[in-house]
């Protein structure tokens, strides 16, 4: 096995975006989902689990990660604070549970994909 530098570590871990189309918006109308860096990966359990580990009632898991990780075309969050949460979590189902489900696969968050984690730890 090859050590890796810290520069290659750097370049070859950078965040991966998917596009998603949403035919609910329009023919060839995407959303792009990005994958999280490790900030913003803590920065969502908080917003989500309690001080007990327990998830916080109330909130909508769904809206959450898809505000935290659907983005412009300039890399810029497309949603902005608990309002868009909000709305996000009034928007159809079919919509949001697609961009979710990108969003889980992309950020590693599917039981599957934690399974794999723990067994490879």
């Amino acid at each position: 096995m090859t050590t890796v530098t810290r520069d290659q570590f750097l370049a070859a871990t950078q965040p991966t975006t998917e596009r998603v189309a949403v035919p609910e918006i329009g023919e060839d109308a995407e959303i792009i989902i990005a994958e999280m860096n490790a900030v913003d990966k803590e920065a969502y359990e908080d917003l989500i689990f309690d001080t007990k580990g327990q998830l916080v009632k109330g909130k909508s898991l769904r809206a959450v990660l898809v505000s935290m990780t659907a983005e412009n075309e300039d890399g810029s969050l497309m949603f902005d604070g608990e309002d868009d949460v909000e709305e996000l979590g009034k928007r159809a189902g079919s919509a949001i549970a697609r961009l979710y489900a990108v969003a889980l696969r992309i950020n590693k968050m599917r039981p599957q994909d934690l399974r794999d984690t723990a067994k490879n730890s």
